[in-house]
């Protein structure tokens, strides 16, 4: 029997109606307080005494075992007073993307959109398994990469890297250590991650990782192809009144973040 996830998609549902939409819990560094959070995204928004909206967080440490699944991307910018700016997900910057934040919704190619909002910066979005559950987690700046990273400790790129396919090593197969590291930097001391290859995955755990691992593929496969349908049109074409998408309902501010460095193309090893 098919699931009404698979009936919607087979029967064209979904491409009548509007974005698809995986909402996943999340992952992320504080780089203020040094520590890993889980973001309860799935439990929606709360208020606090001061009346503003987050998701409830959990700390989870200086250190946490991950297995990384699909690597993504979207770009965002942080603004003073104003809703940021950002790309939904994408694998490459020939995606068609689409941008909101702005009083209208932009579709384009994302490098088109990089060169027309260039303060735009490069966060990494991996679909991966923390402790059996499918997760989204956020890396950014430093941790992807940095000139003040000590060469023992791997940024994200560089890790990335190191799995050698003439080897048959994926990072895919493999348990991934996050682990928080302080830098320095002309800006001062902050926290960043570093990434440490643990062990193999044995037959029980690589079956949950696959299985999590064609969901998230599903979705990223579903959600590109109704980003490139927008995209058909030139940058300038827009669509008013696009509702904000719930993964951008909250974003951690810069100043609870490390040094926001753009990211050299040349330390993308895919």
């Amino acid at each position: 029997m098919l699931s009404k996830e698979e009936r919607a998609r087979l029967s064209g549902e979904d491409q009548t109606g509007g974005a698809p939409s995986l909402v996943l819990n999340q992952i992320r560094l504080n780089g203020k307080k040094g520590i890993f959070v889980f973001e309860h995204v799935k439990d929606g928004l709360v208020e606090d005494t001061d009346g503003k909206k987050s998701y409830a967080k959990t700390p989870l440490g200086e250190e946490i075992d991950v297995v990384f699944l699909k690597i993504r991307r979207k770009l965002v910018q942080f603004r003073k007073d104003e809703k940021p700016l950002s790309t939904s997900e994408h694998s490459h910057p020939s995606n068609k993307v689409t941008l909101w934040g702005n009083d209208k919704i932009e579709y384009g190619m994302a490098a088109t959109i990089r060169e027309k909002y260039p303060m735009l910066r490069t966060q990494q979005v991996i679909y991966g398994l923390y402790k059996g559950e499918l997760v989204r987690i956020i890396l950014k700046g430093a941790s992807l990469g940095s000139d003040s990273k000590a060469k023992a400790n791997h940024s994200f790129y560089s890790y990335i890297a190191s799995f050698k396919k003439g080897a048959d090593e994926h990072f895919y197969e493999y348990l991934t250590k996050l682990k928080v590291v302080e830098e320095t930097s002309s800006l001062g001391s902050y926290s960043c991650a570093t990434f440490i290859k643990g062990a193999k995955l044995n037959e029980r755990q690589q079956e949950v990782a696959d299985t999590a691992l064609k969901t998230a593929a599903d979705y990223c496969e579903e959600s590109d192809a109704y980003n490139a349908s927008k995209a058909q049109t030139p940058i300038d074409s827009v669509i008013d009144e696009i509702p904000y998408p719930e993964e951008m309902k909250h974003v951690v501010p810069a100043s609870e973040e490390y040094p926001e460095e753009e990211i050299n193309a040349d330390d993308i090893p895919f």
